[in-house]
């Protein structure tokens, strides 16, 4: 049967109903292919276009014009109605078709609106995916969303109960169930994507719809229903974030498709029922079926999901959805392994340039980013992009992904040159999404701040940030504060001496201003009070600051307040003080601090003299000159402060890595590092604040990094000091006692990076090879657990005392404590011995104990910034407190031998 003329006039009036511009060509080929759905008992089945409605005259449409459907043109037309791509998508261009209204209007034998209606809905429910059975259904989802939003759900808000009864519902009782299923998994993905307070949603439909069907099904189905509806109706009622929930009867009988719409529902932000969702799981555990099994995957607690049986038989795009729900729900390692294992079978089902293999690829190259495999990831993205880009594909969807997955993976190794052209580019096309291109501002601008760029460029026009600027109206609210944030931040890096730079960026701050400061979900949030703080500072008190600074000396110049922090106090010992002085005195940022010991590192460690003490022939000799370790302490020093605001009002300047104090006036990170005095063998704390003397910086990081063997002794006012490893190896216990005895209370939050042994043989120096690492016991907190694995006895016993529950211990271990000690190969690189670095360090953590505990610890640093952003005592809080005499712990067993500067 060949369409005639009055098909295509009727093609061109049904699809204007839909109320779209430009409808996709899925809707058409969808509508008219079978679909895959669940059965009763969970299982998947294929549902014919005819069965589910769509009209016998549309399929000879279809049917007749399916080569040009599937693999259509730009500018190509069907039925009178061009078709256009966008971004690799084919679209119906409905607003350009011109058809004569009254053609359109003289059709006799479609004038029933009802029955129109009937099969607008019958083809849009058998375009429409089912939840959680095709790889590319929640992309579908999206590209349908538009056309539910403007005529769908509309519709379903103005039925009838006589519309209802005479056209929606089937007589069948088999039919039935399958319609109402369709309507309600309908829903609740519309539910999903709008939330549930929007107003096209039509919540009142399903009890509705239930009230009209008769019960007596022959299973308890309806009633599972009816439980949806009656939550859907009380929270349009009463808007309640907690909703009461009546669990089911034990007797109710019920099938594993009504099941999981249940759990489904449940699973809804917004829609939680106290302790409902954490009972649901599948009615067969041992034997669950395909639907409910991934129903388990999406919302259940993990501690269910270990005790559930995998079915023995699940489909490809089953098996690849486990996988990205499982990432959803960051079970990366997990996923990782379940989307590996498809890749083959999903280019052999799909084909290499499919959009389902460019979603499995880019939500592998996220998992292998998220556990430190970027290099993995990279390889991975770069094979899949190189055959898309090549087939003009560069603007879809998954090839979006696909590319901001690997700009991902570069910035995840460093490659921050790589990931910018990828980044830009993706800015710089309007056809991508604004939510895409605004993530891409935000990741460009992070990648060039850690790249050290001038601050300033940061606000040139057409910059990223301008850029996200123009997007903040079309994109999510969570990008919105994430743009906020990353506003102040780069506001707070900004060298606030120089005004004559400043219009762009007070530009930006007014048209920021303007447009937010009257949107409550954005003023109410902590980030916009922070980024307050930044752009008043930077603003209105930039040119008094300008003035106050002249004539200052280097303390003071350093001394500037920093934006409100995480970390208060600062300690190490031997070779990491020279980080902590980067971290803390200095205010490096860490991608600096790793830049400056790098530059150490081929100027000191990789130019040892020819024969020095670690030879049984030279034993005088240490093996680096204390020359070059003097002008690279020096000249770090330099380059560090060179950036700081007012110096360059600082007479005599050019020398400040050889003047700069190792002293914090005010604000900053309070550092203290420890070496030990040579003539008596007692060990001393150097400490940033309360320091009466004058001590340079330089000579502080000679003190403390001078080995035995390897660097020369440091003598200060008359003493030699050596490092403080010789005495302490982790210095927790110290800094505890020094935190204690600044604030007289315990951290927040104490984190330990890096341990070492505590010795106790009595040898005043050991070489560092020959040291050995033990472990200590473990024990518990009730709100953290905190982790060791080389803490000393006092150490654990002084944290038990104090009540310390928020510490924790990070430590690569002992892959890590093998490489020698200063070993810097090649000599003028050291990339060999920074790679063996890298590697044991990524390994170290991709285990998940460590990532969920660098997890916690993020949290609580945000947190703590976050409040000190809005606390108005911040400048107070930041001036130290009187200090009280260590001596006062003498009760846990304090070394009263130490002396305190």
């Amino acid at each position: 049967m060949e369409p005639n003329e009055d098909s295509f006039l009727r093609f061109c009036r049904f699809i204007r109903y839909f109320q779209c511009a430009k409808v996709p060509c899925d809707l058409l080929i969808r509508a008219c292919e079978p679909k895959l759905t669940w059965t009763s008992n969970g299982e998947i089945v294929q549902k014919l276009p005819l069965e589910a409605g769509v009209p016998e005259w549309l399929m000879v449409l279809y049917n007749t014009n399916k080569p040009f459907l599937h693999h259509p043109t730009h500018g190509s037309h069907i039925a009178g109605v061009e078709i256009i791509l966008q971004n690799g998508v084919p679209y119906f261009d409905v607003a350009t078709a011109n058809q004569p209204e009254l053609e359109l209007n003289q059709l006799p034998s479609i004038d029933n609106e009802g029955s129109m209606a009937g099969e607008l809905l019958a083809v849009f429910l058998q375009a429409f995916p089912s939840i959680n059975i095709e790889i590319i259904g929640e992309e579908i989802v999206d590209r349908l969303m538009d056309i539910a939003m403007r005529s769908i759900l509309p519709l379903l808000s103005c039925l009838t109960d006589a519309d209802i009864k005479d056209w929606l519902l089937p007589i069948d009782q088999e039919e039935l169930e399958s319609c109402l299923f369709s309507l309600f998994e309908f829903l609740y993905q519309a539910i999903a994507m709008l939330g549930v307070e929007h107003p096209l949603l039509p919540l009142s439909l399903p009890e509705r719809l239930l009230n009209i069907v008769p019960d007596g099904t022959g299973n308890d189905t309806i009633v599972v229903l009816r439980r949806i509806a009656d939550i859907l109706k009380q929270f349009k009622e009463t808007g309640q974030d907690v909703l009461e929930y009546k669990p089911l009867s034990s007797g109710t009988k019920t099938d594993e498709r009504s099941h999981s719409i249940l759990g489904y529902f449940l699973s809804l932000p917004n829609m939680h029922s106290a302790g409902a969702l954490t009972t649901w799981q599948p009615l067969v555990p041992k034997s669950p079926s395909q639907m409910e099994y991934l129903a388990a995957v999406s919302f259940c607690e993990q501690s269910r999901l270990a005790v559930l049986e995998r079915p023995a038989f699940l489909t490809l795009d089953v098996r690849v959805l486990e996988g990205l729900l499982r990432s959803r729900r960051k079970q990366y390692d997990q996923a990782s392994k379940v989307l590996d294992t498809t890749m083959v079978e999903v280019i052999s089902q799909y084909g290499s340039c499919s959009m389902q293999l460019g979603i499995v690829t880019a939500e592998l190259a996220n998992c292998y980013n998220v556990l430190r495999r970027e290099a993995l990831a990279e390889l991975t993205l770069t094979k899949s992009l190189e055959l898309l880009l090549d087939s003009d594909l560069s603007n879809r969807r998954d090839v979006i992904y696909l590319r901001f997955a690997l700009a991902d993976s570069l910035i995840g190794q460093a490659k921050y040159q790589d990931a910018v052209p990828i980044l830009q580019g993706i800015i710089d096309d309007p056809d991508v999404s604004a939510t895409f291109r605004m993530m891409s501002a935000l990741r460009l601008t992070r990648s060039k701040r850690r790249m050290h760029e001038d601050a300033r460029k940061a606000f040139q026009q057409k910059s990223p940030l301008w850029i996200g600027f123009s997007l903040l109206d079309n994109v999510p609210d969570v990008l919105v504060m994430e743009y906020v944030e990353e506003l102040g931040c780069s506001i707070s890096e900004l060298p606030k001496r120089k005004l004559e730079d400043s219009k762009n960026t007070q530009e930006l701050i007014e048209a920021v201003n303007s447009a937010l400061s009257t949107s409550s979900s954005v003023t109410n949030n902590p980030c916009w009070e922070w980024y307050t703080k930044c752009q008043e500072e930077y603003s209105g008190q930039i040119t008094e600051a300008t003035k106050e600074n002249k004539g200052k000396g280097v303390d003071e110049v350093l001394g500037n307040e920093l934006p409100p922090q995480s970390v208060d106090d600062m300690s190490v010992d031997e070779g990491p003080c020279l980080n902590s002085i980067m971290l803390g005195s200095l205010r490096m940022s860490v991608d600096h601090a790793i830049d400056s010991f790098i530059k150490f590192g081929n100027t000191v460690l990789g130019r040892p003299r020819l024969f020095h003490s670690t030879s049984p022939y030279f034993p005088s000799r240490t093996k680096y000159p204390a020359a070059d370790v003097r002008k690279a302490f020096q000249n770090i020093i330099t380059d560090s402060i060179e950036g700081v605001p007012g110096v360059a009002d600082v007479p005599g300047w050019g020398l400040s890595g050889h003047k700069a104090i190792f002293h914090e006036k005010s604000g900053g990170i309070r550092t203290i590092v420890f070496s030990c005095r040579l003539e008596d063998g007692i060990p001393y704390a150097w400490k940033s604040y309360h320091h009466q003397e004058y001590t340079r910086i330089w000579e502080v990081a000679c003190a403390t990094v001078a080995t035995p063997g390897y660097f020369d002794a440091i003598e200060i006012d008359g003493a030699a000091f050596v490092d403080g490893a010789v005495f302490m190896n982790n210095p927790s216990f110290r800094a505890l006692e020094e935190v204690l005895a600044i604030h007289t209370k315990i951290p927040a939050v104490f984190v330990n990076i890096g341990t070492g042994t505590q010795y106790s043989d009595g040898a005043t120096f050991r070489r560092w090879r020959d040291r050995l690492q033990q472990s200590n016991i473990l024990f518990d907190r009730t709100v953290k657990h905190f982790q060791t694995g080389s803490e000393t006895k006092r150490w654990i016993e002084f944290a038990r005392h104090q009540g310390l529950k928020n510490a924790y211990t990070l430590s690569a271990g002992k892959d890590l404590q093998a490489i020698p000690h200063y070993d810097w190969q090649p000599a003028d690189t050291g990339k060999k011995t920074l790679h063996e670095i890298t590697r044991i360090t990524e390994e170290y953590l991709r285990c998940d104990e460590v990532r969920a505990t660098i997890s916690i610890i993020a949290h609580e640093a945000v947190q703590i910034r976050r409040a000190r952003a809005i606390t108005e005592k911040w400048r107070s809080f930041i001036q130290p407190p009187a200090v009280n005499p260590p001596s006062a712990l003498s009760s846990v067993g304090y070394d009263g031998t130490v002396k305190w500067k």
